[in-house]
């Protein structure tokens, strides 16, 4: 036999019994192929394609042929000119021998040795069930027998995920312990050897209801109705009985019912505890009794014939009593009066007394309580208490006739009144009855105060004493009048007899020249001032109180002295302080004498016998009284002016200046000078004077400038003359507040560094840093800047400084607003994540910082596909998590970075990860060629570094190729089967299927063809966020690029145009919570695509 794969060369001999011939010329020939080795046959459960591998068989191989041979049915093949193929078409619940043979020339080698593959179970059908009970919660499940399976797994998942199984050998199962009101999906999984089938068609399944909860009952209790309410159960459609008993053991009660979570039982009897029990029913299964809830009906009322009330008029209090009610726990009694008052007494017994108001007429409710209710029954009981006492009392004086009319406000109910009268100086007491609202007394004594009071009577009752009344009668008329006069009008008196009564006095009189006098006092004698000289006057005195005067008195005669020099005038020459006194002279012969009279000091005088005289020597700050004696041989008359003469005043002295440091002010202060009615404070400095006035011996002056030298003098003013300036007096104003104040806050060592410009005059400086949740900090340096140590990360500081130049402070300067600020995460990594549409999700990781309550922000920014023009920048929400997930767009360079941030402020951004996303997908993929053989090639993906090419199958998809440049070849590949992606560290892209088939044609068909009707993309948003939104959309054949139209739709804004290479993109830069609407055009170099219509989306809140 020969051995298999091997070449051989033959020769023939022919042999007689003697000789052999010589040998033929050789043939040349070859032995079939050996039989393949090392089979390994590889298959997935949810495939229907194994995938079958050899070693090469020795000998000269033209192709190889893998079998899968079934118990029944077709042998399936596959052809190889390698040492491996797929083997498609595998059935479910089969067992297939698979082999290999050789072929090789014109011979057929031997098959290898044969595989068993048994492939998964064929899903289950007729899938049945049923609830065994409605409150068991045990379902049976029945399906049909399927081939290849060993046992079955029967499922039932209720959202969220919740799954309950079992397993059986047979064709049927039960599922214990299903929870109340679900809806199950049921499916059953066949188990195989090593695979399982796909899941059976889902079927629903719905649980009996669950029992409501949270009963309660809630009585209407002027009804005696209870609303019982209840949680119902999430089951549409169910109905449910509510259900009262007066006890557990109770068959009978009261029903109602409900579709929804509560209903009112009626026909409950008053004063009765009931339970009630809720069930819930849907498709004749019920639920198990909810919890019991107890409660009380309405108690019964009282019956109102029983009430009785007793007033007790000395204690203003009324005793309220009744007969028991059955079922009531307490009582509460409720009066109201007829002028609005309201008391109550609340008792468990059957009487309670109430305190009342005066003068009321009351109406009584009684209201009966239990546990659930308070049922009010009016009582028709009206009865009255005491009378109030009685109020505006008011006397009204006749003082003619010495009688007074006492009157009140008359009370409703009230019998009669009396009054009393009581004279205040010996207490002797008048009294009047009357059942009006006033009484008259008559002949009361003049001069006299008296206190009238009233009170009211009802029946055994009497009120108070109202409140008192007084009035005073006419005084009586004056007596013993008598007048004396002395020279000239000064010296003039009237003295009479005190009258009885009187509050002031009236004194009237006249002369002969026409002249009157009406003066008023309160004593019994009184000057009488500027009557004219030479004249003879009549004068009466009239008495007065508040109520009445009294009758005039007898007149009395007086007779006044001569006249008086008159026109007196005095006037001071400020400069030589010399008073000049001038007169106009009477006719005769008269001598005039000037005197000045100050209070203190030597009197000043000098005498003429023409209209003046000269008075020197004048002191300063004197207040000097002025006066003209006449003198003759009868009489002296003297005229004093009315207005006084100052002198000069006085120098100020003793001058102080006290600097103000919080307002940039100055009091000075100095004695009083003598003759001064005001003072003018001057203070010069190279930046300008500042001045106040002051009547009092201290002034303010405001507004210095800040960091200045004053010098202050003080002038005192007088009524027409002022006084000479003090001597000056050196102050420093307060330095003026710090400017240019910056702050540094050191995140690392928990510091901030402040630092100022220097201000004239300062000689220190203070540094605060106040917080609401942390204690201040303080700095002081003669420096310019200082250090502000132990700021507490998250705290925030208003920083402020201060000047100062060793007795003022300046104001503060202008407060800085800063804060621990947090360090950035010391560790920061980027790690590209998974597909979303055809960009990508980027996982970004960091460390902690050191910082209570810190938060952290991701920033995302960079360029779509290489385009300048076309960027994005986005940032995450506040998050306390130390990662974050956010999409960016498929060949897209991007910087990210992240920052912590809390109460005190944000930090900088942490070091900067940048990177590059996965390639998008290859665009103008052509397949030139046929089935058996083709090239495909595509044009670059930017930032792509190698290319795969895969056949996609029902079973997944096929690498086929893989490179670094633009096309390769491929076989025995179908081209409506072909997808090409690109890939670079950031991982592989989603693909692209459109491939454009070129056959052996002229370039005018394939135009003609790539030139037809555009139709427009259907597009979805894929993710949301507070700033930006992902957009996928379909492929539309032809279609080399796309045009966004993207428009806000809360203002007519210009809508923004994105040119996209591809079926998604990601849309930066929005706003949080507002609505977005885009459209899409699908668009090639020859034709474009309508819009489509919007698709809308409202972007997140910030949280």
């Amino acid at each position: 036999m020969l051995e298999c794969g091997q070449n051989y060369s033959a020769v023939v001999v022919a042999s007689t019994d003697v000789c052999n011939s010589s040998q033929s010329s050789s043939l040349q020939f070859r032995s079939a192929p050996c039989a393949p080795t090392g089979l390994n046959v590889t298959a997935t459960c949810n495939s229907n394609t194994t995938s079958v591998a050899w070693n090469p068989s020795s000998g000269i191989v033209a192709y190889y042929v893998a079998s899968a041979e079934p118990s029944s049915g077709l042998t399936l093949t596959c052809n190889s000119s390698s040492t491996s193929c797929d083997i498609s078409g595998l059935i479910c619940g089969q067992t297939y021998n698979v082999s290999v043979t050789a072929y090789g020339g014109d011979c057929v080698g031997r098959k290898s040795l044969t595989y068993t593959l048994k492939t998964a179970p064929c899903a289950p059908q007729t899938v049945q069930f049923q609830l065994l009970t409605c409150q068991s919660g045990n379902l049976s499940v029945v399906w049909q027998p399927t081939s290849g399976a060993l046992m079955y797994r029967a499922e039932a998942v209720t959202f969220p995920g919740h799954l309950l199984s079992c397993y059986s050998a047979y064709t049927s199962c039960i599922i214990p312990a299903l929870g109340c009101g679900q809806t199950y999906d049921i499916s059953v999984v066949a188990v195989g050897d090593s695979c399982n089938s796909s899941s059976s068609a889902i079927r629903q399944a719905s649980t009996a209801p669950c029992p409501p909860s949270s009963v309660t009952a809630v009585v209407n209790c002027s009804t005696n109705t209870p609303t019982v309410s209840w949680n119902a159960s999430s089951v549409p459609g169910a109905v449910y009985t509510a259900r009262a008993v007066t006890n557990a053991a109770s068959s009978s009660g009261m029903e109602c019912n409900s579709t929804n979570s509560s209903c009112a039982l009626t026909g409950l009897h008053c004063s009765t505890q009931y339970n009630v029990t809720v069930i819930a029913t849907k498709d004749n299964c019920m639920s198990a009794p909810s919890a019991v809830y107890s409660f009380f009906t309405a108690p019964c009322m009282p019956d109102s014939s029983s009430v009785s009330v007793q007033v007790d008029c000395a204690t203003d209090t009324a005793l309220l009593s009744w007969a028991f009610s059955a079922g009531v726990d307490n009582y509460t009694a409720v009066v109201l009066g007829s002028g609005g008052h309201f008391n109550s007494c609340s008792t468990q017994q059957n009487q309670c007394n109430v305190s009342l108001l005066c003068g009321q007429s009351y109406n009584l409710t009684l209201i009966s309580i239990n546990q659930q209710c308070q049922i009010p029954t009016v009582i028709n009981t009206t009865f009255q208490s005491r009378p109030c006492e009685p109020v505006g009392i008011a006397v009204n004086m006749t003082c003619g006739t010495s009688s007074a009319v006492v009157s009140w406000r008359r009370a409703q109910g009230v019998d009669y009144y009396i009054a009393h009268a009581v004279r205040g100086g010996d207490g002797h007491e008048d009294m009047c009855i009357s059942n009006s609202s006033s009484c008259l007394f008559s002949s009361l004594a003049c001069g006299q105060n008296y206190t009238f009071t009233v009170t009211a009577y009802m029946g055994h009752c009497s009120s108070n004493t109202s409140q008192p009344a007084y009035i005073s009668t006419a005084p009586c008329v004056p007596s013993g009048l008598v007048s004396a006069s002395g020279c000239g009008s000064a010296g003039a008196v009237l003295s009479w007899n005190s009258s009885a009564g009187a509050d002031v006095y009236v004194v009237n009189g006249w002369s002969r020249d026409g002249h009157t006098v009406s003066l008023r006092t309160s004593l019994s004698t009184i000057s009488l001032p500027d009557l004219h000289c030479s004249q003879e006057y009549n004068l009466i005195v009239t008495a007065i109180n508040q109520q009445c005067n009294s009758t005039p008195s007898l007149p009395v005669r007086l007779q006044t002295g001569p006249c008086s020099a008159a026109t007196v005038s005095a006037v001071l020459d400020c400069m030589s302080s010399v008073a000049v006194v001038s007169w106009q002279p009477n006719n005769g012969t008269a001598i005039y004498t000037a005197t000045l009279l100050d209070s203190s000091g030597p009197l000043r005088s000098c005498v003429g016998v023409g209209s003046q005289c000269n008075i020197s020597g004048l002191a300063c700050g004197k207040n000097y009284s002025i006066s003209v004696t006449v003198s003759n041989d009868q009489c002296n008359s003297t005229t004093t002016l009315p207005t006084s003469l100052q002198s000069v005043p006085c120098v100020p002295v003793n001058i102080s200046v006290i600097t103000v440091c919080v307002n940039s002010s100055a009091v000075v202060v100095w004695d009083r000078s003598q003759g001064a009615i005001s003072y003018y404070v001057n203070a010069v400095s190279s930046n300008g004077n500042v001045s106040c006035q002051s009547t009092s011996p201290t002034c303010t002056l405001t507004n210095l400038t800040c960091g200045s030298t004053y010098y202050v003098h003080v002038v005192a003013v007088g009524n027409n003359c002022s006084s000479m300036p003090s001597q000056p007096m050196v102050i420093s104003s307060v330095p003026c507040k710090p400017t240019n104040v910056s702050v540094d806050v050191q995140c690392a060592n928990d510091i901030a560094v402040l630092s100022w410009a220097a201000q004239t005059g300062a000689v220190q400086y203070f540094a605060t840093a106040q917080s609401d949740s942390a204690t201040p900090l303080y700095c002081q340096t003669t420096n310019t800047s200082c250090t502000l140590q132990g700021l507490p990360c998250g705290a925030v500081y208003n920083f402020t400084v201060q000047a100062s130049n060793g007795d003022c402070n300046s104001s503060y300067s202008k407060t800085l607003t800063g804060g621990g600020v947090p360090c950035p995460p010391a560790s920061f990594r980027v790690v590209p994540s998974v597909l979303v549409g055809q960009g990508q999700l980027l996982r970004a990781y960091w460390s902690i910082v050191n910082c209570p309550n810190s938060h952290y922000l991701l920033e995302v920014s960079g360029s779509i596909q290489g385009d300048p023009h076309s960027l994005f920048q986005m940032t995450s929400y506040s998050t306390n998590r130390t990662y974050f997930e956010t999409p960016v767009p498929c060949s897209s360079t991007y910087n990210t970075s992240v920052r912590a941030q809390n109460s005190g402020g944000t930090s900088v951004p942490s070091a900067i990860v940048t990177g590059i996303s996965v390639p998008c997908p290859p665009l103008s993929v052509t397949f030139t060629g046929s089935n058996s053989s083709a090239v495909v090639a595509w044009n670059a993906s930017l930032y792509a570094t190698e290319y795969h090419v895969y056949q996609v199958t029902s079973n997944g998809q096929i690498q086929v190729c893989n490179t670094s440049q633009l096309s390769c070849p491929v076989t025995n590949v179908s081209s409506n089967l072909i997808m090409v992606t690109a890939r670079n560290a950031a991982g592989e892209g989603a693909g692209t299927s459109d491939v454009r088939v070129i056959a052996a044609r002229r370039r005018r068909d394939l135009t003609q063809t790539e030139m037809g009707e555009l139709t427009s993309p259907q597009a979805s948003f894929t993710m949301v966020t507070a700033d930006a939104v992902w957009l996928e959309w379909t492929h539309v054949e032809g279609a080399d690029f796309y045009s966004l139209l993207i428009r806000e739709q809360s203002r007519s804004s210009k809508p923004v145009v994105m040119t996209v290479y591809g079926e998604a993109s990601i849309i930066p830069e929005l706003k949080p919570a507002t609505m977005y609407c885009v459209s899409l055009s699908a668009r090639n170099s020859y034709s474009s695509a309508p819009y489509s219509e919007p698709a809308c989306v409202e972007t997140a809140a910030l949280s």
